[in-house]
């Protein structure tokens, strides 16, 4: 790859790159050549886990990271580089199961599914493809599979039983995989409900000793451990419990400042490269760590495009409002009282007055600035009590921002903040930039039936009356 086939991130040709966003914020990144956040490093490892052990070994990797933080996007990659060997990905994603039954359909569905999908590589016979295929829709699937377990069938056996598979066939199937796996990827395993977590790996962990099968678990090991408390109340069940379903834990560590800040500088430029680059100097120790929430930062700063193009660049306060974003994301009831509490007079209830004294003017106006601090820290636990934000670290987290964004501003910033927080409420009838393409029109002419057209337009283009447009 050339110099000229690199952009400023040091990644390949960005109309290559657009096209692995086509299908959202959110989409799990396809390319991990394109990844911002450091976790390419963690596919070779992962994989040795799951494929460098003996044929007849069975083997349970626990992929250990909090909710957002990139896990499917890892086991995707896994699986791609399990392909590529000739290994077999199975994706299971067990969350909406309501009863041990609807679970265990899942899994065998799942499992008979990646079965039929390579049905020419494995060589089964059409019969046996038909079996397989009209199994999944008899009525009585998860009954049988219920009584299975009970008799103490596992594994394999289950699927010969359920699914139509004679010995020939599974002898057929370990031969033509030889050498090769079953990497089976248990996903969203955090958001079953908590009353199956047990049981489910509690069976699993007799499933998961069949020969050829890897299972990859990604997981927030918090809410699972916390689920597994539940189910037994003893110290450190959920812990030892883990450790006995687990052969390899794999946690995936937070970010750094600045791989978080180069991550969400790409996604700006991605999607609102309105937003001014030096609008994310200083941001470092306030932007979320969680790939997602950094994602749904940028979502919620992308509907100010069409403002934006409406002013000129220096007209829009950008740093208060990815602060006011941040805060929002958080916790948008302590958001609303926040703002309220901050930017409006006693009373007041719209955007229109900014006269008086606020919070933050009076704070700096202040000779001792660590009262000044400690004033504001004791009004904001207000408010976070009014809102009934009770996690201690999500409270820690707005006073953090809170104060972040008080000292960004310094005591000359409020009325840009007030007009950057009403543009999607009450926008301008007329910025500065459009009075200045006014003015173009107008030093054309130098008289009122030259700008009129350009009036009567902006009147129909805003939505906003010709008279009020006029003065």
């Amino acid at each position: 790859m050339t110099e000229s086939d690199m952009n400023i991130f040091g990644r390949k040709d960005k109309a290559v790159e657009e096209s692995t966003h086509k299908a959202g914020f959110d989409n799990p990144l396809s390319d991990p050549d394109f990844d911002q956040l450091d976790r390419k490093r963690l596919i070779s490892h992962i994989y040795s886990h799951l494929t460098n052990l003996e044929p007849e070994w069975s083997v349970r990797v626990g992929l250990l990271a909090p909710w957002g933080a990139g896990k499917t996007t890892i086991c995707r990659w896994v699986a791609s580089e399990a392909e590529k060997d000739g290994h077999i990905p199975v994706f299971f994603s067990p969350w909406a199961a309501r009863t041990d039954g609807e679970l265990w359909v899942g899994f065998y569905t799942a499992l008979t599914s990646a079965l039929i999908s390579k049905g020419k590589k494995i060589n089964f016979s059409g019969a046996t493809i038909k079996h397989m295929t009209a199994s999944l829709l008899h009525r009585g699937w998860a009954d049988s599979i219920g009584q299975l377990h009970q008799a103490g069938q596992t594994g394999i056996e289950v699927v010969r039983s359920i699914a139509s598979i004679n010995d020939r066939d599974i002898k057929r199937l370990y031969e033509q995989i030889k050498g090769k796996r079953f990497i089976v990827i248990l996903d969203d395993l955090d958001r079953v409900d908590p009353v199956l977590i047990p049981r489910l790996l509690m069976t699993l962990r007799d499933i998961m000793d069949m020969e050829g099968f890897s299972f990859l678990l990604p997981f927030d090991d918090r809410i699972v451990s916390d689920a597994l408390k539940k189910y037994n109340s003893a110290h450190g069940f959920g812990e030892n419990f883990l450790e006995k379903i687990l052969d390899f834990r794999v946690h995936l560590s937070k970010p750094a400042e600045n791989t978080v800040m180069s991550f969400f500088r790409h996604e700006i430029q991605s999607y609102c490269s309105f937003i001014p680059v030096t609008a994310l100097d200083g941001l470092e120790k306030f932007l979320p760590i969680n790939p997602r929430r950094l994602k749904s930062l940028v979502r919620g700063l992308r509907v100010f495009e069409a403002e934006a193009k409406r002013h000129r660049p220096d007209e829009i306060d950008w740093k208060a409002l990815i602060f006011a974003q941040m805060i929002k994301l958080e916790d948008e009831a302590f958001y609303n009282l926040y703002i309220k509490d901050t930017f409006f007079r006693e009373g007041e209830v719209t955007f229109e007055d900014t006269s008086g004294i606020h919070p933050w003017t009076a704070g700096f106006m202040e000779r001792d600035q660590r009262q000044a601090e400690k004033t504001e820290k004791a009004r904001i636990t207000k408010l976070l009590d009014k809102a009934s934000v009770e996690i201690p670290e999500r409270r820690e987290r707005l006073i953090q921002l809170c104060e972040g964004w008080r000292q960004s501003c310094g005591v000359l910033g409020h009325d840009r903040i007030l007009y950057a927080l009403k543009l999607l409420v009450q926008p301008e009838t007329l910025t500065w930039a459009e009075f200045d393409a006014l003015w173009a029109a107008w030093s054309q002419s130098h008289n009122l039936s030259g700008i009129s057209p350009w009036i009567s337009g902006h009147a129909q283009k805003t939505e906003k009356p010709l008279d009020e447009v006029i003065r």
